[in-house]
C-alpha cells in the first residue's frame, strides 16, 4: 500500500508537466501517415526527461505476422515511426507496457483545431 500512495503523490506532483505535455502533442496534425512528425516530438520529449527514447522504422513485413491485425484503408508504414523507451525498474517487480497511437481524425470544420 505504501508503494501505491508513493506513486499516486508522484503522479500528481507531475500533472502540470503532464497537462502541457498533452497540450503540445494535441497540437500537431498528425493524420494518419503523417505522425513522424509527432512521433519525434514526443521521443525529444522523452530523452529531455532523461529517457533513451528511440524512432524505430516499422517494416512492411508486419503485414505477414500473424498477430497483424489490419485496417479497411491499406496505408505504408513508410515514415511513420514507433516511439520506444524503457525505464528500467529496480528489478523483480512486473512489467507494464503502455501503447499507444498518435494519428488524428481530420478536423473538417475546426478552423483552428491545431492551434
Amino acid at each position: 500500500m505504501e508503494k501505491q500512495m508513493n506513486l499516486k503523490k508522484y503522479l500528481e506532483g507531475k500533472s502540470g508537466e503532464a497537462a502541457r505535455f498533452l497540450a503540445e502533442t494535441v497540437k500537431f496534425e498528425s493524420l494518419k501517415g503523417s505522425e513522424a512528425e509527432v512521433q519525434t516530438f514526443i521521443a525529444k520529449t522523452f530523452r529531455r526527461l532523461g529517457y533513451d527514447a528511440k524512432l524505430v522504422p516499422v517494416g512492411e513485413n508486419i503485414r505477414k505476422d500473424r498477430h497483424y491485425t489490419f485496417f479497411d484503408v491499406d496505408y505504408p508504414y513508410k515514415g511513420r515511426p514507433n516511439v520506444v523507451t524503457r525505464i528500467k525498474g529496480s528489478g523483480g517487480g512486473k512489467s507494464l507496457i503502455l501503447n499507444c497511437h498518435s494519428d488524428v481524425v481530420p478536423a473538417k470544420n475546426w478552423k483552428d483545431a491545431f492551434k
